[in-house]
């Protein structure tokens, strides 16, 4: 079983050679790798042809600025493994990553194996080994209940890999940001059988100068709605929903962290969230959860940033709460 390691790579460079040395301690030997460049200034460029003199495994393409969706189909178009991976080029993975994905691919004929959820830190953290513990999933139905909810939770394509006959024809969206969220949403048809594992082989960095954390032009989640508009609309209420709370979701997120904050471009995501909404055949605050209706009604009749803005802060603050608690 032969692997394809996609990795986008945009202005890494500090953090690219553990990346890819980390990809290069896999147990698994049989893999390849494609490193999309997209457009980086910085000499991330360099140290992808340094890793391609030093392994013949990597390969190396280059591309004008446009964003991660646009780099990662560049490399799906290039790719000659049985099963397509995901690595972030300023992330790195645990050394049993390819081998423990070949066992369980192997041992259960899976479509799609999804390891557990990392947390998000600034500095090298602890993987969770394998445990020999796994769950399956079966059938079209139980795929699609388990799989929305889980992709909305945690739409990470590093968290998954794919074989390869599953992913033709998918694509991730023209999108800047939130692309795994949609990229997820239309693998879901394609799945008959999905291992999920406890095990974490996924260091996450927490960066201040990544994409998600940094403010957002109105571009951004304008994009992403207009690609939601186009999805075709699923005949099942509840997915219906959660579409639309993935649509709410990049909407507050814009709200906490514009680019710029005027009235009138709050004025415009708004409209275009309302747009979306109606798309999907359902009621704007009907499609939320009640605990974010008092501050979307708001944000809806009155164009009011502020009471969701305080709503996420003191989401942050109970979820820090929490964590403290938990470390006792």
């Amino acid at each position: 079983m032969r692997f394809s390691v996609i990795i986008p790579v945009r202005n890494v460079e500090p953090w690219l050679d553990e990346c890819l040395a980390s990809l290069r301690s896999q147990t698994w030997r049989i893999w390849e790798c494609i490193c999309a460049d997209d457009g980086s200034f910085d000499d991330s460029g360099e140290r992808l042809i340094e890793a391609l003199r030093e392994d013949a495994r990597f390969r190396v393409v280059f591309q004008p600025h446009g964003n991660p969706s646009r780099a990662r189909n560049r490399a799906l178009g290039r790719v000659r493994g049985d099963v397509i991976a995901f690595l972030d080029g300023d992330d790195a993975v645990a050394p049993w990553w390819l081998m423990e994905a070949e066992r369980l691919l192997r041992k259960t004929k899976a479509d799609l194996v999804r390891f557990g959820i990392p947390p998000r830190s600034p500095s090298p953290t602890i993987f969770r080994p394998p445990s020999g513990r796994h769950e399956v999933v079966r059938g079209a139905d139980a795929i699609l209940s388990w799989g929305w909810p889980a992709f909305y939770d945690a739409a990470y394509c590093v968290l998954s890999v794919v074989r390869r006959e599953v992913m033709d024809g998918v694509r991730f969206p023209d999108v800047p940001f939130k692309e795994d969220l949609l990229f997820g949403f239309r693998l879901l048809p394609h799945l008959r059988v999905v291992c999920l594992s406890p095990s974490v082989h996924y260091f996450y960095r927490a960066r201040s100068s990544s994409l998600v954390a940094l403010p957002q032009p109105l571009a951004f989640p304008l994009s992403f709605l207009q690609a939601l508009r186009v999805f075709p609309p699923p005949r099942h209420p509840t997915v219906r929903r959660v579409l639309a709370m993935s649509a709410f979701a990049v909407v507050v997120d814009w709200l906490v962290h514009p680019a710029a904050g005027s009235r009138h471009e709050a004025t415009t995501l708004r409209g275009a969230w309302l747009k979306t909404v109606g798309a999907l055949r359902l009621s704007p605050l009907g499609s939320l959860v009640p605990h974010w209706r008092i501050g979307a009604t708001l944000f809806v009749t009155f164009g009011w940033r502020w009471p969701i803005v305080l709503h996420m802060w003191l989401l942050r603050r109970y979820g820090a709460v929490r964590a403290r608690v938990r470390r006792g």
